[in-house]
């Protein structure tokens, strides 16, 4: 349904403070990252200003932390940075879970697509997500005029979730 709700969706794109909306989503998961011994950062120190749908990337980059808290150990960090080049702006959460291969990465953002069950702490295979949550992210980021990347972390292991804003 959440799917459904997102393919054609109009966002109202507006100007957007970045560090102040990655604050506050990490203000939001700041508690779950706790509960599982993962310190959660935003490393965003300047103001940095852009023009998209602060809803669609409140959820992308919420989509994209929880699956970071899901995959990664204990004791390891989630981090939230903003870069820039002359094309885009790019929001970065770098986590140092396992990580996705390549073939992994490429069916990432396919509806109903879903990582390598987690093993707990009792050996249990587990996963729990619906495969549609990067669905969900790509079909909002098309919405609002974003692309989304998943890349190797340069720490690895780990992922680097992208949202990539085109300046304009």
């Amino acid at each position: 349904m959440r799917l459904a709700r997102t393919e054609g969706a109009v966002l109202k794109i507006e100007d957007v403070d970045l560090r102040k909306v990655c604050q506050e989503i990490c203000d939001e998961w700041s508690f779950l990252a706790e509960e599982n011994a993962i310190e959660l950062s935003n490393c965003v120190r300047e103001q940095i200003s852009c023009r998209t749908s602060p809803l669609a990337l409140r959820e992308i980059i919420g989509n994209y932390i929880d699956n970071a808290i899901e995959h990664s150990p204990r004791d390891t960090k989630i981090e939230i940075h903003v870069a820039q080049d002359a094309e885009f702006l790019t929001i970065t959460v770098r986590d140092q879970g396992p990580g996705l291969s390549a073939e992994q990465r490429a069916h990432a953002f396919d509806r109903f697509w879903r990582g390598s069950p987690l093993v707990d702490a009792h050996g249990s295979r587990e996963n729990q997500g619906s495969g549609l949550g990067l669905a969900v992210a790509a079909q909002l980021a098309t919405a609002s005029n974003m692309k989304l990347e998943l890349d190797e972390s340069p720490f690895a292991p780990g992922l680097d979730a992208k949202v990539k804003i085109k300046l304009s």
